[in-house]
């Protein structure tokens, strides 16, 4: 925690929450405030907003929030919530779990708009790293809210990316090849790339396709679940296909922290960064037609399309690999819906695969390409054809 630099606004924050407790029964809060302000140590600053957000009192937890948010996007709060081993992990994260609790179906738009200005700032402080559980919890409530029908549902979208652009800028964990050669040598290899793409699309669409769809051998370490699907009667065994990444996923799991799922995921931020793609597929593939899951089940798949550009920037494909059997589900899942949009989004993310990843899901590819491309253009239905035919 930082000095007396905070002294101020602090003291005036309590100094009104005060006065607000001055004709209610708040008498915990009026201590643990007294205690502050007459040492005015930052590192006691935390207590009084813990209680400030249990008296649920609106006016209390407005001024709690707002001390909270400078102090934060002041760098006056250190530590790592949500992780067992970090500086004063534990009560930094009943703060930030209070914080997200302050949202209810009657919570003022004011005060949920005040939650994700603390949220996204915690999320984006260097010196507040949250983790685990408590960073879940964030997510969540930001995804709630995006889900919902108030002002704040755009807003908080945007916040959400915005988290999720900080949590998915990943460290690269290869050297491309041509990092070894001649920087002219590297400008003349993309040109040449350039050109014969250009040439190919012009001259002759089939070779164009033919070339998108090639892959070329690379060293990719093949998922468990590879020879059940070459095993299977068919790329279009929907029921096939659905049992034999649910199963993948699942045992990926199996009540197992990220780093034991992964071993060479001893880095905590890659853990965390796991764990938040993984529940963003998740909550893609929930059961249920009603109205809530499927634009839940969306606004997960927009998540994850966003999300894979700033991991592809990063060039971590060990977690890329990580990630295979549940993006994989998703798109399955997605799909097969009878949602149009639902479709939409499984055809934007394939595209990725396409042309982004091709040489690291060389084995998903040919799955995917008859049941999303082929299949729609043998089918009835107008909208699916116009989507992958754009």
């Amino acid at each position: 925690m930082a000095g007396a630099a905070a002294g101020g606004f602090v003291a005036r924050a309590f100094e009104s929450m005060l006065k607000e407790c001055a004709n209610k029964k708040y008498g915990g809060l009026q201590s643990a405030i007294k205690t502050y302000l007459e040492a005015l140590q930052v590192d006691l600053v935390l207590n009084p907003l813990r209680i400030a957000f249990e008296t649920k009192n609106l006016k209390l937890v407005e001024l709690a929030l707002d001390c909270l948010h400078k102090l934060i996007g002041y760098n006056h709060l250190e530590g790592d919530p949500g992780l067992d081993s970090g500086t004063k992990s534990k009560l930094l994260a009943d703060v930030l779990n209070m914080v997200c609790s302050c949202i209810g179906n009657s919570t003022p738009d004011s005060t949920t708009l005040q939650v994700l200005k603390v949220l996204l700032t915690s999320i984006a402080s260097t010196k507040l790293r949250v983790h685990g559980d408590v960073l879940l919890a964030v997510i969540s409530v930001c995804f709630n809210v995006a889900l919902s029908s108030s002002i704040n549902q755009a807003t908080s979208k945007a916040m959400l990316a915005q988290m999720l652009t900080i949590i998915f800028r990943l460290e690269s964990d290869v050297v491309p090849s041509d990092s070894l050669q001649p920087k002219e040598a590297q400008t003349e290899d993309r040109l040449n790339d350039s050109n014969e793409s250009s040439h190919c699309c012009q001259s002759d669409p089939i070779k164009a396709a033919e070339n998108l769809l090639h892959v070329k051998h690379v060293n990719i370490n093949f998922p468990p679940y590879v020879e059940e699907i070459r095993n299977l009667d068919g790329a279009t065994d929907v029921k096939g296909l659905e049992a034999i990444f649910k199963k993948a996923v699942s045992l990926q799991y199996s009540g197992k922290t990220a780093s034991e799922m992964d071993p060479q995921f001893t880095n905590v931020k890659l853990c965390d960064a796991l764990l938040v793609f993984r529940t963003l597929c998740e909550m893609s593939v929930k059961e249920g037609n009603d109205e809530f899951t499927i634009k839940s089940r969306i606004l997960a798949l927009e998540l994850l399309q966003g999300s894979l550009d700033d991991i592809l920037l990063s060039k971590s494909f060990s977690f890329i690999d990580s990630i295979r059997a549940d993006l994989s589900y998703a798109i399955l899942r997605a799909s097969v819906s009878d949602s149009t949009i639902l479709f939409q989004c499984a055809v934007e993310i394939f595209s990725v695969f396409l042309l982004r990843l091709r040489e690291n899901v060389k084995v998903e590819i040919p799955i995917f390409f008859p049941l999303i491309v082929l299949h729609s253009l043998d089918g009835s239905d107008l909208n699916r054809k116009l989507t992958v035919l754009r």
